[in-house]
């Protein structure tokens, strides 16, 4: 019996070549697959709707701040409690009123020196008409009043007025479609 030990020389070419032949089979496998499978025709179409909504929900910031009247000052107690009054006058709920911020100064712009502390306190009231704000506005003392303008505006059936015109705006997409691709004498598949 007789043992033979052989040792194998791997030709780097070789490899290369085995390596290139088996890309290309891979490649050109996957080609054919693709090449088989059926062309799908498509077209995007955009569905657009509008629609007006007025608003039933809105938010009004109103920031009252502490002022001197002569040599007296007019707390933030007392404008606050005159903004509290002013809503229940409206007919508003206790939950319509909300503290959004507080800050304050001690600047005297006039004199360019430290000055009292008077703060500020915003509050965001949530009101059913626009109207409300003049009424609001009218029982409320101007001096006090450091700034005010509408937050934001929303109405309580927005999802479902969101739900119709996704739906409308859908149609619109599906008509649009439609005679785009009669245009060219197909049809929805």
């Amino acid at each position: 019996m007789e043992l033979r030990i052989t040792k194998h020389h791997t030709n780097k070419k070789h490899m290369k070549n085995t390596v290139l032949i088996a890309a290309c089979l891979l490649m050109s496998s996957l080609t054919a697959f693709a090449q088989e499978q059926p062309q799908v025709k498509k077209i995007e179409v955009k569905g657009t709707v509008e629609k007006e909504i007025i608003p039933n929900e809105i938010y009004f910031r109103i920031a009252l701040r502490e002022y001197k009247d002569g040599s007296k000052k007019v707390t933030l107690n007392q404008l606050e409690s005159e903004l509290v009054a002013a809503t229940k006058k409206l007919g508003l709920a206790k939950e319509n009123l909300q503290v959004e911020n507080i800050y304050g100064y001690n600047w005297d712009h006039k004199k360019k020196q430290p000055d009292e502390f008077l703060a500020t306190k915003s509050f965001i009231i949530k009101l059913n008409d626009l109207k409300q704000v003049n009424d609001l506005m009218a029982n409320l003392d101007p001096d006090g009043v450091n700034s005010s303008g509408v937050n934001s505006y929303s109405h309580t059936d927005l999802d479902k007025f969101n739900k119709a015109l996704r739906i409308e705006a859908l149609k619109n997409a599906k008509e649009k479609a439609s005679y785009l691709l009669e245009a060219i004498g197909e049809n929805l598949g």
